[in-house]
């Protein structure tokens, strides 16, 4: 673990964590963290344990699996005609043309795990109105650059692909106080307030 803005989806991850009897190692920064994860590693290793290595941001190759499973399900979902297809290159192939592809980097909100207003009130419109739950670092951010397109061009077909983990979270996670000393300041960080894109 190594600091980030704290949010209450944060402070949700790390009483899930406590649940889940996590063993936290705690590194100030970034570059620390890649060391420790390297030293971790190898002294599970030499103990005789298994270690499974996860990069930074979760990223495997089984997590880019399911992207992959995800959309073969939406190609048959688009063939059953449950869903209507959002382009004829989708609907021809399971692949876009990358010339048609664009990063939209407006919504970022000048900083990892920083909210942004535009994403806060899209979330909470979602939850509201489809009972929804989206996260303030990437869906909410997605789906409030998603209401922005369909301002700008209305009748425009669009479609979010939620990669949110939609399982509600235990009624019986341990509370914060459990987290060991060095991260015991999450507990009293102040909130991270949402920033205007």
């Amino acid at each position: 673990m190594f600091p980030q803005p704290v949010t209450a989806h944060v402070h949700q991850n790390l009483r899930y964590n406590l649940w889940c009897n996590t063993e936290f190692f705690y590194s100030p920064g970034y570059a620390s963290t890649v060391l420790k994860l390297r030293s971790t590693y190898e002294q599970w290793q030499s103990d005789g344990r298994k270690p499974y290595f996860v990069y930074l941001g979760a990223s495997t190759p089984l997590g880019i699996l399911g992207f992959v499973d995800m959309i073969l399900e939406l190609r048959e979902q688009i063939d059953a005609g449950v869903v209507s297809p959002i382009e004829s290159a989708f609907a021809a192939s399971t692949e876009l043309p990358w010339s048609t592809m664009k990063l939209d980097r407006s919504h970022f909100g000048g900083s990892y795990g920083i909210p942004t207003r535009e994403g806060m009130t899209a979330k909470d419109m979602l939850a509201q109105r489809e009972h929804v739950t989206l996260e303030a670092t990437y869906t909410a951010k997605t789906m409030a650059a998603m209401l922005a397109d369909a301002r700008r061009e209305p009748g425009k077909k669009l479609m979010m692909l939620h990669t949110y983990n939609g399982v509600p979270y235990p009624d019986d996670m341990p509370e914060l106080e459990h987290l060991p000393e060095e991260m015991q300041w999450t507990r009293s960080a102040k909130f991270a307030t949402p920033v205007e894109v």
